[in-house]
């Protein structure tokens, strides 16, 4: 079964700082050490590091008018930061994984099975 595994940290929206920094690059490297480990163990579907929350763009549609705004449009002191996805034998297993990665340690490490029946997600575009 595939699971989302949402990183998250609690900070401000930009709290993502300088990419060069040595934490930033010091966490990425422990987040390449677990990637590999887990191509290896063949459960790594994909992830990627995401960029720092005041870059999102939250959408609705409201009276038929799409609306924009700027910054998380998520209700949460949490910021997302990255996510993986991998696919797993259970729940357990997923917990396990989630376990090596380095944001549990400071931030949460969200475990969000994928729907299997997302069938209607993977038509052609309109």
């Amino acid at each position: 079964m595939k699971y989302l595994l949402l990183l998250a940290v609690d900070g401000p929206p930009g709290a993502l700082v300088d990419p060069a920094g040595a934490d930033t690059q010091s966490a990425m490297a422990q987040h390449q050490t677990v990637r590999l480990g887990l191509e290896e163990a063949g459960v790594w579907c994909g992830g990627e590091a995401l960029q720092p929350a005041t870059s999102a763009t939250g959408l609705r549609i409201r009276d038929g008018r799409v609306v924009l705004h700027d910054g998380p449009t998520v209700g949460s002191t949490d910021l997302l930061v990255g996510y993986y996805l991998v696919d797993c034998d259970d729940l357990d297993h997923a917990i396990e994984v989630s376990a090596r990665i380095p944001v549990a340690e400071h931030g949460t490490v969200e475990i969000r099975p994928v729907r299997e029946q997302a069938v209607a997600m993977q038509g052609p575009a309109p």
